[in-house]
């Protein structure tokens, strides 16, 4: 089995989710900054997309899509899938099997590795979470909010996905109540949780829950070193979201 590794990129506050256009901004900064491959890219023909069943949808696009309800990956151009998922769940991916054939920039850092010519060996993926509603995401590292988290009537806004089908394997926080209709905001909320390399307390305000993440996948290859987003990718995504961003990370 073995130990793997996530690192959380998410917004503050916690409620911000990017509209389709804002979106696609974003791919294309990342795209254009060496940070993900895009249809035209000439690396996209050497990736043999073989290291998951989910990864063949993504040798045209050089991403592949997750939703609720769909046990299967697909992918479609980048303007229509954001306006057709622009208020519901969904998971993109952009998966890289070899960090050296890919030709892109590391996402985190530092390298999780010494020799340049591991990099053939280095996978990850980069993945952009959307919730219609907040993902929750609970785990050994992160605990839930105590008391349960309730709206400004006192109603409770924890429930469960559309579909046992989630790419997200995380309860929801309803985004506005489902009783009363109010707005809920879970960013000034604090989740207690253990640093996943020492074990020391901490304490995360607004914890693992978002509308809205930046996840790099790093898989079983991560080294023994404390990574963390790169300060030029963070910077990239802040700025052209025009948003601050806090980071998480876990081993599962």
């Amino acid at each position: 089995m073995g130990v793997e590794y996530r690192c959380f990129l998410i917004p503050r506050p916690n409620t911000f989710r990017p509209h389709p256009d804002a979106a696609f901004a974003l791919v294309t900064a990342l795209r254009d900054d060496g940070w993900l491959l895009g249809p035209e890219h000439p690396a996209l023909a050497l990736l043999p997309f073989k290291q998951s069943r989910l990864y063949p949808s993504a040798r045209k696009h050089g991403y592949f899509a997750l939703t609720v309800g769909r046990r299967d990956s697909f992918a479609a151009p980048l303007p229509e899938m954001f306006d057709e998922y622009a208020d519901r769940d969904l998971m993109m991916v952009w998966p890289v099997e070899s960090l050296a054939t890919s030709g892109l920039r590391y996402p985190l850092d530092p390298l999780p590795f010494d020799d340049p010519a591991d990099a053939a060996d280095c996978y990850y993926e980069v993945q952009f979470h959307f919730g219609r509603d907040f993902i929750y995401h609970t785990s050994e590292g992160i605990d839930p909010f105590k008391p349960s988290p309730l709206c400004s009537r006192g109603h409770t806004v924890e429930c469960e996905p559309e579909s046992d089908n989630d790419p997200f394997y995380s309860a929801r926080l309803a985004a506005r109540c489902p009783q009363c209709g109010a707005a809920f905001d879970p960013t000034q909320l604090v989740a207690t949780g253990r640093d996943g390399r020492t074990g020391a307390a901490m304490r995360v305000r607004g914890g693992a829950t978002y509308r809205f993440a930046v996840v790099v996948d790093c898989g079983k290859f991560f080294g023994r070193r404390q990574l963390r987003f790169h300060p030029r990718l963070k910077s990239l995504v802040e700025r052209t979201l025009g948003v601050e961003t806090y980071e998480y990370a876990e081993f599962c």
